[in-house]
């Protein structure tokens, strides 16, 4: 996939997230995602 590889990992970072409430995420170096 050459687009919104970005996109769906983040989405899959949140989910887990979600699974594994209460969670802290925490995003080093997130502009440059």
């Amino acid at each position: 996939m050459l687009f919104g590889g970005s996109e769906t990992n983040i989405r899959d970072i949140f989910d887990e997230a979600r699974q594994s409430a209460p969670c802290i995420l925490f995003f080093d170096d997130l502009e440059s995602i």
